[in-house]
């Protein structure tokens, strides 16, 4: 079974194309990242990231009340979506 008809391809006779299309993705990623920026994950802005999953999904100010009761200041953004919630951390100052 033959599945490539011609196997021979000349890779360094295209090396200029190839290098020309590697550069244009690496400026595109560069121009989204300096017009979008990074969004920092829980990975990397530290404490504990909640997915919360709701039978019937209450109004965010109502999880954030609940969770603020336990942990005041906590909570830095909510949102919510169909049946769950997503809640992130606000990085609280320690105290040694």
């Amino acid at each position: 079974m033959e599945i490539i008809k011609n196997p021979h391809f000349d890779f360094l006779g295209k090396a200029r194309y190839f290098i020309a299309l590697s550069a244009l993705f690496i400026l595109g990623g560069l121009a989204l990242m300096l017009t979008h920026g990074l969004a920092y994950g829980v990975e990397f802005s530290g404490g504990t990231q909640l997915i919360l999953h709701f039978q019937s999904l209450p109004a965010v100010d109502q999880i954030r009340a609940a969770i603020d009761r336990t942990s005041p200041g906590a909570v830095s953004s909510a949102r919510r979506s169909r049946e769950r919630a997503r809640c992130e951390p606000r990085l609280l100052p320690t105290t040694a």
